[in-house]
């Protein structure tokens, strides 16, 4: 029998602790144990194996009583995930993408990297491919797009280069240059 890296208590020993799972991820180690995860995967293989049959028995159980996937707990008709469910992983969502803008921020802050731009707000800022080669970034099978799939990439990749953060006016500013050289025929 494989020995799990749990503590006597029963719990990891980063509980609590917000960026834990950041960087359980980008060490590529087991979410359940710390032990060395699968290739791709978010646990080892003997936390593999039984959590994936638990989770599609439970998953089942609850979708067939018309509980929240997530939880367990009461949702609304249409709904399969309850609301304090949604609202917690929109948190987590909106964690993972400030720390990566924060990463690729002008000197590691959360602001835009153009010349004299203050822009902060993080619904004003986005992700920019340095090299202007965000189509091909998104065909590769494991970036898996935009938004928080990249995000999810990014981290997990442990923030490779070529990336930047601006903002929104700064994004279209530079396609806007872009076209305007393309057409000069440069």
């Amino acid at each position: 029998m494989v020995e799990c890296n749990l503590t006597q208590s029963g719990r990891r020993p980063d509980s609590g602790d917000i960026v834990a799972p950041i960087k359980r991820v980008m060490l590529r180690k087991c979410r359940s144990c710390y032990d060395s995860a699968m290739p791709d995967k978010l646990r080892c293989q003997k936390h593999l194996s039984a959590a994936s049959a638990y989770t599609r028995q439970r998953t089942a159980m609850r979708r067939k009583k018309g509980r929240c996937l997530a939880c367990g707990g009461r949702t609304a008709s249409s709904h399969t995930v309850c609301i304090r469910c949604r609202d917690a992983h929109a948190t987590w969502m909106r964690r993972r993408k400030i720390l990566v803008l924060t990463h690729y921020g002008k000197s590691g802050k959360l602001q835009c990297c153009w010349y004299n731009c203050g822009i902060t707000d993080p619904d004003m800022l986005s992700l920019d491919h340095v090299n202007d080669n965000g189509a091909e970034h998104r065909g590769h099978k494991r970036s898996a797009g935009s938004g928080g799939p990249a995000y999810a990439y990014i981290i997990r990749e442990g923030f490779p280069k070529g990336f930047q953060t601006l903002c929104h006016n700064h994004q279209w500013k530079k396609q806007i240059a872009k076209l305007k050289k393309m057409a000069r025929g440069f």
